[in-house]
């Protein structure tokens, strides 16, 4: 491996990364087989004809995305298949039986309800997987009981569950507090209770969609509104949101684009690496400025997506991030500041911080919060509070496990990353040798993802001279598998990878490694 090696890789890489840019930087939603079914069950529950006009091609999206088992989601993840799959065979049941059949509609509900049985059998002794399961199942299940399409006879003594409740949660909430309504808005129509209905309607967000701008639960709040004669105006308003979602290639995201989530992610890791590693910041990423002051919230937040008003910490963190250090923006200027506030007013009693407030702590959220708060020269005790979180959620082998992705690689090179001046502490020192020890013989930590992730943080180092070894043997692993392109094979990793493209995402810690680098050695 020489000089000249690795610059090419780098330039492949970024010339990679830069082909997926849009229009609005990075903000490819990716079609999901469960919001398509969502937004498919919505339009064939819809009283109009335009709504209804948009129901084939759904259906014929799900049709040409199955998977050879039967099953719906993705081929790495059996619980993702075992969830997805009844919504889409529901889907496609409703649509044959209110508009007709379609080509290959009959053989893909044989497979499909093969891949169930088959999945219910192996389950049979299963009985905690299997509530766990019917409780995200629970509205595929009473639709096809309520238009008369049973498939489901494994979950049948489970339909005593009813959950009403008192209080529909906030347009804000999100993850698992959702769960919720799968039981509470079917108990709506079943009830009919004008209050909560009520509740429903007050908490539409201004763009037409319900919590958090997501397919699923903007579609089942449409389908309650329409059993229980609700308000018109915000039945055809969440009906336009889902039309406005609907991706080129005919399915439907999870969200509208996460434009701010995937894009400031991108802009934060490299100017993070490179500005450590001494290294110049690229164009791209510094001419940035305007676009990322346009997304703010009112509340001084970020969003992942500019349809969503309430703003979340992380991206709060990686925009601010962005602007100190990517577009020289001075710590002082009013949209940091009105960012810090929002991030400071987040933080849990525990010390860590939420990835959106109200929630529970999540170790990557709050390492980034650490970091801003600690560029902007905020007190002492603050970051000792914060500092005091990180040592308790560490594992005995030094790592953090992220719930934003599925690798510890990343949530301990986060950690690692906003500790900077943690760095004389045991703490910091057993992340260290965490990653030293679990390089893999051939030079990677998994996945190029992993180890792009693990290098950048490595080369962010003072002492990364001392890991010189270490650090040759990854990028020669890097250098090596990189393909023709300018890719790396893939592996989702991210957290609702259904729900948008986490590619940049992937490969943003690679080019940020390659080019700290070849600037360092």
């Amino acid at each position: 491996m020489n000089k000249n090696s690795v610059k090419e890789a780098l330039k492949r890489a970024e010339t990679y990364l830069l082909s997926l840019k849009g229009e609005d930087l990075w903000g490819e939603s990716s079609s999901s087989p469960y919001s398509t079914a969502w937004a498919l069950l919505a339009f064939l529950y819809s009283d109009s004809e335009s709504a209804f006009d948009r129901a084939r091609p759904a259906a014929e999206w799900l049709l040409s995305h199955q998977n050879s088992d039967g099953s719906w989601g993705s081929a790495l993840r059996y619980h993702e298949k075992l969830i997805f799959t009844p919504y889409c065979l529901a889907a496609l049941l409703l649509h044959e039986k209110s508009r007709g059949k379609l080509p290959q509609l009959g053989r893909a509900v044989r497979n499909a309800q093969k891949f169930i049985r088959f999945s219910t059998n192996v389950l049979q002794t299963l009985d905690s997987v299997v509530e766990m399961a019917y409780s995200r199942m629970h509205p595929a299940l009473w639709i096809a009981e309520q238009n008369d399409i049973p498939y489901l006879n494994r979950f049948d003594r489970f339909k005593v569950c009813n959950f009403p409740q008192d209080v529909i949660p906030e347009s804000s909430g999100i993850c698992d507090e959702m769960i919720s309504l799968n039981f509470v808005l079917p108990y709506l129509v079943e009830s009919q209770d004008t209050e909560l209905l009520k509740q429903l309607e007050k908490r539409q967000l201004p763009n037409g969609s319900w919590f958090c701008c997501v397919i699923d639960l903007t579609a089942l709040a449409l389908i309650t509104l329409q059993l229980t004669d609700g308000d018109p105006h915000a039945v055809k308003k969440g009906y336009e949101y889902i039309g406005r979602s609907q991706n080129p290639d005919g399915g439907y995201p999870q969200f509208f684009p996460c434009e701010v989530f995937i894009s400031t992610f991108v802009g934060f890791l490299t100017t993070e690496v490179y500005s450590r590693a001494d290294v110049s910041i690229p164009s791209w990423i510094s001419q940035c400025k305007e676009w990322i002051l346009r997304k703010q919230n009112p509340s001084g937040s970020w969003s992942f997506t500019g349809e969503y008003p309430f703003g979340d910490i992380d991206d709060t963190s990686w925009a601010m991030l962005w602007l100190i250090k990517g577009c020289n923006t001075n710590t002082t200027n009013s949209s940091i500041k009105a960012g810090e506030k929002f991030i400071l007013s987040s933080q849990n009693p525990d010390g860590g911080f939420p990835a959106w407030p109200d929630l529970n702590s999540d170790i990557d959220v709050t390492a980034h919060a650490l970091l801003i708060l600690d560029i902007l020269g905020e007190s002492q005790k603050t970051k000792d509070t914060i500092f005091e979180y990180l040592d308790r959620t560490q594992k005995d082998n030094g790592s953090w496990i992220p719930r934003w992705h599925h690798s510890p690689m990343y949530g301990t090179t986060q950690v690692v990353l906003g500790m900077k001046s943690y760095a004389d502490t045991d703490v910091y020192r057993n992340a260290l040798q965490f990653l030293i020890e679990t390089q893999q013989d051939n030079g990677s930590w998994g996945t190029a993802e992993e180890t792009g992730l693990v290098l950048s943080a490595l080369l962010t180092l003072p002492e990364a001279p001392s890991y010189k070894d270490t650090i040759k043997k990854g990028i020669s692993y890097l250098i090596s598998s990189q393909n023709s392109d300018g890719s790396w094979d893939y592996k989702d990793l991210w957290i609702a990878e259904c729900s948008y493209s986490s590619r940049p995402l992937a490969i943003t810690p690679i080019v940020a490694t390659l080019k700290a680098y070849s600037g360092l050695f």
